[in-house]
């Protein structure tokens, strides 16, 4: 899969600013749970649930899945998140909900393309590597801006691996000059933007209604 028209249009969108924007980012009150990691596993009726003080409202969840996307909701302040998990390397993530993240892959610009996932990925209990200078660190929370190219192709996000993930030095920015270089952060973006149309699956499923 080819997505260079994107990228060329992504560059130009660095360079001049245009896709500046601001966006929302999971609270520290959503990561207050002693030491031990947010996990999903199967219950006793066979059904997920979360290790954590929160409400999983639907997942793509299943034992042998290595990664899983889920829509939470945070029983501290009652705010929804899309949460990811990565069995490989035992980290998981978070990113604030909103509509627009939600159906991010089912909105086309006035050209016919998709415009890049932005979003802000919470990282709690984050290790420092390759990405210490993305985003912001807030305690042991990692905070960091994405900015994602994708296409979708027959109902599916599609992405090329040899395509950066962009990012920045600041939330919120206007220009989005930086990589994601850490693989792990990388994998965790592209389990949010690959499994999000099974979260729709779910999410239907489940009967859960969003705002």
């Amino acid at each position: 899969m080819s997505i260079k028209k994107p990228v060329a249009a992504a560059l130009f969108a660095l360079l001049s600013g245009t896709m500046a924007f601001s966006t929302a980012y999971a609270a520290e009150t959503l990561f207050v749970e002693g030491s031990s990691p947010i996990t999903i596993q199967t219950g006793a009726d066979d059904k997920a649930q979360i290790s954590t003080n929160a409400q999983l409202l639907a997942t793509t969840y299943y034992p042998s899945r290595t990664r899983t996307l889920s829509l939470i909701r945070n029983h501290r302040d009652g705010k929804l998140y899309f949460m990811v998990t990565d069995k490989a390397s035992g980290k998981h993530a978070f990113v604030a909900y909103s509509k627009k993240v939600y159906d991010f892959y089912l909105d086309k610009d006035e050209y016919g393309g998709y415009p890049p996932l932005m979003s802000v990925l919470s990282v709690p209990r984050d290790t420092r590597g390759k990405d210490d200078g993305l985003g912001e660190w807030r305690g042991k929370v990692h905070h960091i801006p994405v900015y994602a190219l994708f296409e979708v192709v027959k109902g599916r996000v599609m992405y090329d691996d040899d395509v950066p993930l962009f990012s920045a030095s600041y939330l919120n920015p206007s220009h989005y000059h930086d990589r994601i270089e850490d693989p792990v952060h990388a994998q965790l973006v592209r389990t949010l933007m690959s499994q999000m149309p099974d979260l729709h699956e779910a999410v239907e499923k489940a009967g859960v209604r969003l705002p």
